[in-house]
C-alpha cells in the first residue's frame, strides 16, 4: 500500500475537477480495492486524522460507506476479522468524539450502514452497537443524541425486529427527545425516527404503543415553524405524509388536531409555498385512504369545505402573463405559479377520492364556485371554471344531474371579456364532454357546439381560438354520428378557416379537431373529402420537418382516409405511405409515435393493398417495439436532478433509483399495437413476419415496467396466430400446421406463465381473453396437459378474485363506510365481474369447442361459480355470469349437464323474473331456449311459468328501449325454440304466440339470435308452415316488412346465403301482396340499407 500521503493525495485527485486526473484516480482506486485491509485501514485513518484536509475527511466516510456495503460484491466481507473489529471501535469512537456536524452526520450514516449490513447477516454480530446506540441517544449531547436517532431511524426502516424488544424503551426515548427542552434538531430527529418506527410496525397492536406521540409530534412541527426554520417543519410533515400513506387510520385519535394544524400551515400565506403545499398533501392523502380508512374524511364536512376553500384559493397563484397570449406551447400555463398548478392536481385527487356528493355539495352549498364566478377579479373567475374541469372525473355522477347549471357556467365564461376566463371556458367544457359524455352532448349540443364555434372565430385570441377546437376533439370523442352529422357544415366551416389562416398554435390545434371530426362523422365526412385533402397534403409540404403540424396532419390524413373508406381514399392514402415512406428515414423523430399509428390507420384504411408497404414500415416499428433506452439507473445522490420531469418516473432499488422515461414507454406500447393491427387486418399476408413479432411480443407478457405494453403484447398473440394458421390452410410458402403447433406451444407456455405472476387487473383481463381467442382459433391443437394447465391458470384468476372479495368485505365492515365509499366498492366489484365474465367465457369457449370432453375440467372450477348463483350471497352480474356459464354447459355439453337440470330450473325462473335487472333476464331466457332444445321434457314442467315471465317481457310498451333490446331479442328467439318444441302441447295457445312471435320481427340488437331467428323464419315460409303464415295469411304483410328490414342491414341479421333465400321469398310475397307494399317499405330505408336490399333482390350478397 502506498504512503499515507500519497493515499490523502489519491483521495484528493478523487475529488479533482479535471476529469483526467479524477480518472486516473479512481482506476487506481479501483486497484486499491483488491487489498481490502489495508484500503479500509488508509480510509478510516484519514476519516479520523483531525489534521487532514477538510475535504478528504468527507470524502473518505462517503467512500467507506461506499466500498463496505454499497460495492457489488460489499468488501466488508473481504476484510480480516481482527481489521473488521477495529473499523467498527473506531467508527463508534469516531461517532463520540466528532465535533463537525456535518461530518458527524456521515460518520453516523456509514455507523447505520455497516450495522444494517452486519445485523441482516448476523444478528448478533455486532453487539456492541445498539448498547452504544442506546448511551448515547440518553447521553444529553444534543449531537450524539441527534445522531444516534438517525441510525435508529436507520435500522428501523431495514432491521426492524432486531428492535421490537426495545420497543417500549423506544417510545420512552422518543417521547423524552422531542420534549421542549432539546435542541430542534435532536427534536426533529426523533420525530422522524418516530415516524419511520410508525411505518414500519406492521400489527396494530405494536404501533398503538406510538399513539400518544402524535401531539409530541405535532409540537415539534410548530416549534420550526414558529423558529423560522421551515425545513425542519417540511421534514416533518414529511414524515406525517409517509405515516398517512401506509397507516391512515394512525392519526384517527388526533385526527382533528392533526388536520388544524395542517389546514392552518396550508392556509398560511406568509409560509414558503413548498411548506404550505406538503401540508395540503398530508390532508390530500389521507383523503385518498380509502382503502384502509373508507369513509373517514368524509365524516369531517367543515373540513371538506376548509380544505375546498384552500384548493380554490390556490387557483388564484395566475398572473395575467404577456407570454401566454403568443407561445406556442400548446398547454396555456404561463403565468400559473406552483399553487394553482398544486391546486389544479389536488382538486382532481379529492373529488376521485371523496366523491361526487362531498365535494359538489361543499361547492354549492357553500356558493364557493358561484361567488367565484360572479368575482370581478378575473382570476377567481377563471379558477370557477378550471375547478368544474378538475372535479368533473370524481364527481362525474353527481354532476350528470346537474348539467343544464353546469353548462349555464360554462356559456357564462365562454361571453366573458377576458380571454384567460374564456380559455378556461372551454377547458372546462371540454373535459366535462370528457367526463360527462355522452348525456352533456346529447342534452346540451345546442349550446356547447355555436358556442365553440364562435370562439373559434376570436381571432384576437389565438389561444382562446386553438382551446375552442381542442374542446371539440373532446365533444366528438364521445358523440354519435348522427347528432354532429347537422353541425357538420358549420364545424367544416371554421375548421378550415382555421386551418387556412390561424397562426401555429391554432393550426395545430384544428388539426385534431379535424381528425376527430371525420372519425365520428364517418360517411358524413365524404362530403368534405375533396376540400379537405388537398388542403392536408398542402400543409405538410410546407411544415417544417420533425414539427407537431406535420405529425398532427399525418394524423388527420389517416383518419379522414379511414372514414371515407378504400374505395374514395385510396389514391391518397397510397400516396401517404409514399410521403411515410420518406419520413421513417429519420430514425430520431420526436413525432414517430404518429407515424407508426398512422401507418397502422392506413393499412386498416388499404386492407391487403397494403402490404406492399410492409417493408417500409416494419423495420421502424420492430425496432421500436424493441426498445430498451428507456431507463437509467442513478444513484441516490442524483436522484433530484429530474424530480421535476413530468416524463420521468422513479422506482427505488435499494439505494439506486431506477428512472424510466414514460414517453419511450408509451411510444414501446404504441408500437406493439401497432404490428398487432397489421396482424389483424393482413391475416395470412403477415406470415412473413409473425416468428420476428412473436419473438419480440410474446417476451413482453413480463414486461414489468409498463403494463400497457403487456396488454399490447397479450392482445397480439391471437392475430399472430391466426396469420400462421390462415397461412397454413391457404398454403403460403413456409406455413404449416406443424410450424402453428410450434408457435402455439410458444405463445402458451409464456401465457400461462405471465398469468401466474400477474397481478394487474386490467392484464390480467387481455390474458384470459387471449385463452379464449386462442381456444376458438385452433381448438384441434390444443393439448389436454394444455387445457388442464388454462383451467389451473384459470383457477389461480379466481382465487385472487376471492382474495379481494374478502379485503373489500373487511372495507364494509370499517366504522367510517359510507354511501360514497359503498358507491366506490361498486365501482371496485364491477371492474372485478369484467374479469370473472373473462373467465366464464374463456370456460365457455372450453365447452363449445370440446362439447362433454371439456366438462372434467369445467367441473374442477363450479365450485367457484356456485355461490354466485346463490341471490342471497350474489349481486346481479355475479348472477348473471355464473347462469351464463350453465347456460353454456347445457348447451354444449348436454349428455354431461343433466345432472345439474333440475337444479337450474327455479334458479332460470327466479332470475328471469328479477327486477330491474335486464341483463340477468337475458341470461335466464336464453336458458330456457337452451332447456326446449337440449332438455324438453324437463323444461316442460315448468312451461306455464316459463311463458308468465316471458311474454310481459315482449309486449311491454318499452320491450325494446334502450337496455333492454337485448332481453327483448332473446325472448324472442326463445318463444321460437319453445314454438318448436312444444307445439302440440301448447294446442290452440300456439297459434296466438306464433302471431306475438311474427309481429315482433325483425330483432336487430343480439346479431347471434337474429341470425338464428330469421333463419327459423326464413324455414318456416319454405315449407308453407301456415301457424307462421296465419289464419289466411294474415301474417304474410309483416313477414315481407320484416325481410326488408332484415335484408337492408346487408349480411349483420341473416348469413348472406339465407339472405339470398328471404330475397327469393320477398319476390314470391310481393307477387301476390298489394304492389305497392314493396315499395313503401323499401323507401322507409337508409339509402345504404336500400342499397343492401337492391343487392340481394339481384342475387347478390352485398358486401356489408
Amino acid at each position: 500500500m502506498a504512503s499515507y500521503q500519497s493515499f490523502e493525495a489519491l483521495i484528493e485527485q478523487l475529488m479533482s475537477p479535471d476529469n483526467t486526473q479524477r480518472s486516473a484516480a479512481e482506476r487506481c482506486f479501483s486497484e486499491l480495492e483488491k487489498q481490502p485491509d489495508a484500503l479500509v485501514q488508509e480510509l478510516i485513518g484519514i476519516l479520523g486524522n483531525p489534521s487532514a484536509s477538510a475535504a478528504s475527511r468527507p470524502e473518505c466516510a462517503v467512500l467507506l460507506r461506499r466500498v463496505l456495503t454499497k460495492k457489488d460484491p460489499p468488501l466488508w466481507d473481504s476484510v480480516s476479522p481482527n481489521v473488521q473489529a477495529a473499523v467498527k471501535d473506531k467508527l463508534l469512537e469516531l461517532f463520540s468524539v466528532e465535533e463537525n456536524v456535518s461530518l458527524h452526520r456521515k460518520i453516523s450514516d456509514v455507523v447505520s450502514d455497516l450495522g444494517i449490513y452486519i445485523i441482516y447477516k448476523q444478528p448478533d454480530g455486532w453487539p456492541q452497537l445498539l448498547p452504544f446506540m442506546f448511551n448515547c441517544v440518553q447521553s444529553q449531547n444534543p449531537r450524539m443524541m441527534e445522531g444516534s436517532l438517525n441510525m435508529f431511524a436507520q435500522l428501523a426502516s431495514f432491521i426492524l425486529p432486531v428492535l421490537m424488544e426495545h420497543l417500549q424503551t423506544m417510545y420512552t426515548i422518543l417521547q423524552t427527545c422531542m420534549a421542549a427542552n432539546h435542541s430542534l434538531d435532536v427534536r426533529s430527529a426523533a420525530l422522524a425516527a418516530a415516524g419511520i418506527f410508525i411505518e414500519e410496525l406492521e400489527d396494530e397492536k405494536h404501533r398503538e404503543q406510538f399513539f400518544s406521540l402524535v401531539p409530541a409530534m405535532l409540537d415539534v412541527m410548530k416549534a420550526a415553524l414558529e423558529g423560522g426554520e421551515e425545513k425542519n417543519a417540511q421534514e416533518a410533515i414529511e414524515a406525517f405524509i409517509e405515516i398517512a400513506e401506509v397507516h391512515p387510520k394512525f392519526v384517527r385519535n388526533s385526527l382533528a388536531q392533526v388536520l388544524e394544524t395542517m389546514m392552518t400551515i396550508a392556509e398560511a400565506s406568509q409560509l414558503e409555498e413548498s411548506t404550505r403545499k406538503l401540508a395540503c398533501e398530508f390532508v390530500v392523502t389521507l383523503c385518498e385512504a380509502r382503502e384502509q380508512a373508507p369513509g373517514m374524511m368524509r365524516k369531517l364536512p367543515q373540513l371538506n369545505h376548509r380544505l375546498f376553500m384552500c384548493l380554490m384559493n390556490y387557483l388564484l397563484d395566475v398572473e395575467d402573463d404577456p407570454e401566454w397570449y403568443t407561445t406556442e406551447d400548446e398547454e396555456g400555463t404561463q403565468g400559473e405559479g406552483e399553487l394553482c398548478e398544486f391546486g389544479q392536481e389536488c382538486l382532481d385527487r379529492v373529488a376521485i377520492a371523496l366523491g361526487g356528493t362531498a365535494i359538489l355539495h361543499t361547492a354549492q352549498g357553500a356558493a364557493v364556485v358561484h361567488s367565484f364566478l360572479n368575482n370581478q377579479d378575473w382570476r377567481y373567475r377563471h379558477g370557477a371554471l378550471i375547478c368544474l374541469a378538475q372535479i368533473a372525473e370524481g364527481c362525474a355522477k353527481v354532476m350528470l344531474k346537474e348539467i343544464r347549471s353546469l353548462v349555464d357556467m360554462c356559456m357564462q365564461g365562454m361571453q366573458d371579456p377576458h380571454p384567460r376566463v374564456r380559455w378556461a371556458a372551454c377547458q372546462a367544457v371540454g373535459q366535462m364532454c370528457t367526463d360527462l359524455g355522452p348525456d352533456i352532448q346529447q342534452q346540451e349540443h345546442g349550446r356547447i357546439l355555436p358556442a365553440l364555434m364562435a370562439a373559434m372565430k376570436d381571432s384576437g385570441s389565438p389561444r382562446v381560438q386553438g382551446h375552442a377546437s381542442a374542446a371539440v376533439v373532446n365533444f366528438t370523442d364521445n358523440c354519435d354520428r348522427d347528432l354532429i352529422s347537422q353541425y357538420m357544415d358549420a364545424l367544416m366551416s371554421s375548421l378550415i378557416a382555421q386551418l387556412q389562416q390561424g397562426n401555429k398554435n391554432v393550426r395545430e390545434s384544428s388539426l385534431p379537431a379535424l381528425s376527430s371530426l371525420a372519425d365520428c362523422a364517418q360517411h358524413y365526412f365524404a362530403k368534405y373529402y375533396g376540400e379537405v385533402m388537398p388542403m392536408l397534403f398542402d400543409i405538410m409540404s410546407h411544415a417544417k420537418e420533425r414539427s407537431l403540424l406535420r405529425a398532427k396532419c399525418l394524423e388527420c390524413v389517416s383518419l379522414v382516409a379511414m372514414a371515407v373508406g378504400r374505395e374514395r381514399s385510396r389514391d391518397d392514402a397510397k400516396r401517404m405511405m409514399e410521403i411515410i415512406a420518406h419520413w421513417q428515414q429519420d430514425t430520431n423523430d420526436p413525432t414517430f409515435s404518429y407515424t407508426l399509428q398512422a401507418g397502422a390507420r392506413l393499412c386498416k384504411c388499404l386492407g391487403d393493398e397494403f402490404l406492399p408497404y410492409m417493408d417500409v414500415v416494419m423495420p421502424s416499428v420492430m425496432k421500436a417495439a424493441q426498445e430498451e433506452h428507456f431507463y437509467e439507473v442513478q444513484d441516490d445522490e442524483n436522484e433530484d436532478e429530474d424530480e421535476d420531469d413530468d416524463d420521468i418516473a422513479t422506482i427505488q432499488v435499494g439505494d439506486k433509483s431506477l428512472q424510466i422515461r414514460i414517453s419511450a414507454l408509451e411510444e414501446k406500447a404504441t408500437a406493439c399495437n401497432m404490428l398487432r393491427c397489421y396482424a389483424d387486418e393482413l391475416k395470412e399476408g403477415f406470415f412473413r413476419w409473425v416468428q420476428d413479432v412473436a419473438n419480440a411480443l410474446v417476451p413482453l407478457l413480463k414486461f414489468f415496467c409498463w403494463e400497457d405494453v403487456r396488454i399490447a403484447a397479450a392482445n397480439s398473440l391471437e392475430p399472430l396466430l391466426r396469420s400462421a394458421h390462415e397461412a397454413a390452410v391457404k398454403q403460403v410458402p413456409g406455413a404449416s400446421a406443424a410450424y402453428c403447433q410450434e408457435l402455439l406451444n410458444y405463445i402458451w407456455t409464456n401465457l400461462m406463465a405471465a398469468l401466474s405472476k400477474e397481478q394487474e387487473q386490467a392484464v390480467i383481463d387481455s390474458l384470459v381473453e387471449a385463452i379464449r381467442e386462442i381456444v376458438e382459433l385452433v381448438p384441434e391443437v390444443i393439448s389436454d396437459e394444455q387445457k388442464t394447465q388454462a383451467f389451473k391458470a384459470l383457477e389461480h384468476v379466481m382465487s385472487c378474485c376471492d382474495e379481494r372479495r374478502n379485503e373489500r368485505m373487511k372495507r364494509k365492515e370499517s366504522e367510517d363506510f359510507d354511501d360514497e365509499e359503498a358507491e366506490a366498492l361498486k365501482e371496485e366489484n364491477e371492474l372485478e365481474e369484467e374479469l370473472l365474465q373473462q373467465v366464464a367465457n374463456a370456460m365457455g369457449a372450453m365447452l363449445k369447442c370440446y362439447k362433454d370432453a371439456a366438462m372434467p375440467f369445467v367441473e374442477q372450477l363450479l365450485p367457484r361459480f356456485y355461490p354466485m348463483l346463490d341471490k342471497s350471497k350474489a349481486n346481479v352480474e355475479e348472477r348473471r355470469i355464473a347462469i351464463g356459464l350453465m347456460d353454456d354447459m347445457i348447451e354444449h355439453a348436454p349428455s354431461s349437464s343433466v345432472k345439474y337440470v333440475s337444479q337450474m330450473l327455479p334458479i332460470y325462473l327466479e332470475a328471469a323474473a328479477e327486477k330491474d335487472a335486464p341483463d340477468l333476464n337475458q341470461c335466464a331466457i336464453y336458458g330456457f331456449g337452451v332447456l326446449a332444445v337440449n332438455f324438453p321434457t324437463e323444461l316442460s314442467q315448468i312451461l306455464p311459468q316459463v311463458l308468465e315471465v316471458l311474454l310481459p317481457m315482449m309486449q311491454a310498451p318499452n320491450a325494446r328501449a334502450k337496455g333492454l333490446a337485448h332481453r327483448f331479442d332473446n325472448a324472442v328467439s326463445t318463444l321460437c325454440k319453445l314454438l318448436g318444441a312444444y307445439r302440440e302441447q301448447l294446442g290452440d295457445k300456439a297459434a296466438d304466440l306464433m302471431e306475438l312471435w311474427v309481429n315482433s320481427l325483425p330483432i336487430t340488437e343480439d346479431v347471434e339470435e337474429a341470425q338464428f331467428v330469421h333463419k327459423q323464419l326464413a324455414q318456416m315460409v319454405a315449407s308453407s308452415d301456415q301457424l307462421v303464415l296465419g289464419e289466411n295469411n294474415k301474417n304474410l304483410q309483416k313477414i315481407l316488412e320484416a325481410y326488408v328490414q332484415v335484408l337492408g342491414h346487408g349480411t349483420e341479421l341473416v348469413e348472406g346465403e339465407v339472405g339470398l333465400v328471404i330475397a327469393k321469398q320477398i319476390h314470391d310475397l310481393a307477387s301476390v301482396l298489394p304492389a305497392e307494399l314493396l315499395q313503401n317499405t323499401a323507401s322507409r330505408l337508409s339509402v345504404e340499407h336500400q342499397a343492401n336490399l337492391q343487392a340481394y333482390m339481384a342475387g347478390r350478397v352485398p358486401s356489408s
